[in-house]
């Protein structure tokens, strides 16, 4: 009976052992498979306060409005003013000598890119072939009141962006300005194709729209020259369309305050 108890105790002991080595091991492998059930979350936080996200700057969309600037008449040795027969009023009528222009009477942004419109020498040829003769660093354009009777507004602005498209590629490097398109004096003006000062303001918006997507300069003359009654007032045209010396000068005072420097 003794060894028999002897024999009894000892075989206890060992299933105790093992299954002290059991629970050890199944311990060990939840704690290697498991480690959120420990204390390594608090490791894991740590880590976490302490990683900081890149913060990506956006960047802001172009603004063609041009801020408030101080210029001399010498800013515009080497620019370029291009336009119909508006443009070509306000370039003679201006007291500053020597400006560089192209114009035409009743040149349009499509007829600018497709046309023989200006005389060289004894031949005609567009105003991009006239444009690559020489160089400027600025480039101002005044289209748009021919286009006024186009029944739409869109196809305007798309031919107006070719017609940047081509000067860009003739004159990489030069900063584009787009002047507004002018009221007009609703009472003098007979011809539907102007249409009115309502329409206009439409267009304007789309020009201004269109510059901010191209990163070129718009000029708001529009607001400069207009007034609530008459649009473009008697004191600023005779014709109700073209403006006179005057508010010629007016118009070259608001470039000069209105404009870029060359990089």
């Amino acid at each position: 009976m003794e060894v028999f108890e002897y024999k009894k105790n000892n075989s206890s002991k060992f299933i105790i052992i093992i299954l002290l080595i059991i629970v050890f091991i199944a311990g060990y492998a939840l704690a290697t498979y498991f480690p959120f059930i420990n204390n390594d979350v608090e490791v894991v936080e740590e880590v976490v306060e302490t990683d900081e996200p890149y913060e990506v700057e956006e960047s802001e969309p172009f603004d063609s409005e041009v801020k408030s600037n101080d210029a001399t008449d010498a800013y515009f040795e080497d620019a370029l003013f291009v336009g119909d027969s508006r443009m070509e009023g306000l370039v003679t009528n201006a007291s500053i000598e020597n400006l560089n222009a192209i114009t035409s009477i009743g040149m349009t942004v499509q007829t600018a890119v497709e046309d023989e419109l200006i005389r060289d020498g004894d031949e005609k040829i567009t105003v991009l072939e006239k444009l690559e003769q020489e160089e400027f660093s600025k480039i101002y354009l005044m289209l748009g009141t021919n286009e006024l009777g186009w029944a739409y507004p869109e196809i305007f602005i798309e031919k107006y962006s070719e017609l940047i498209d081509e000067i860009k590629i003739s004159k990489p490097n030069a900063i584009i300005y787009i002047l507004s398109i002018m009221p007009v004096n609703e009472k003098l003006i007979e011809n539907s194709e102007y249409k009115n000062n309502a329409h206009i303001s439409e267009v304007n918006l789309l020009l201004k729209e269109m510059c901010d997507n191209k990163g070129i300069y718009f000029l708001n003359i529009y607001d400069l020259v207009y007034d609530e009654e008459m649009g473009l007032n008697l004191e600023a045209s005779t014709d109700g369309l073209h403006l006179g010396p005057t508010y010629c000068n007016k118009v070259f005072d608001y470039l000069k305050d209105h404009y870029v420097e060359v990089k």
